[in-house]
């Protein structure tokens, strides 16, 4: 990367020079799309349910139809690697251990999983450089009285 790191938009606000105008888009996330099967669509709802109040909003929904996609093969790689081990024998040579295919299909889908995530927002380190404006504050009851 050439030049100065971008500063971080808390950085930013602190400094009056960030007013958190964005280009936003319309509502959140949406309902999970009809042809992900039962499992992703409960990846869907799991994730979009715990993710930062307008982080996520529809000109997400292919990236995040990606990242549910990816976390469900990954489960299952990881229930392959619980069920069948780590290591697989040559069917030709009897005594040759080798890295099982579905632990190659593990790492892989960990590491996009990772980085869909990184891209989306929903790591800690990616959600630093992130302003979120606040949620609007509902006052509470006592607070009529102050």
């Amino acid at each position: 990367m050439r030049g100065r790191q971008p500063r971080s938009p808390y950085l930013k606000a602190l400094d009056g020079q960030y007013t958190g105008e964005r280009p936003q888009s319309p509502g959140g996330i949406g309902p999970p799309p009809e042809d992900l099967t039962p499992v992703r669509k409960a990846i869907w709802e799991e994730v979009a349910a715990v993710a930062a109040p307008g982080l996520l909003t529809r000109m997400d929904r292919w990236m995040f139809k990606a990242y549910v996609v990816a976390c469900d093969l990954w489960m299952q790689a990881v229930r392959m690697c619980d069920a069948k081990g780590l290591i697989s024998h040559d069917v030709r040579h009897k005594r040759t251990a080798r890295v099982a295919p579905w632990e190659r299909i593990e790492r892989s889908r960990a590491h996009q999983v990772a980085t869909l995530a990184g891209m989306l927002g929903l790591t800690p380190m990616s959600r630093s450089g992130l302003y979120l404006p606040p949620p609007p504050h509902k006052p509470s009851g006592i607070e009529r009285y102050l």
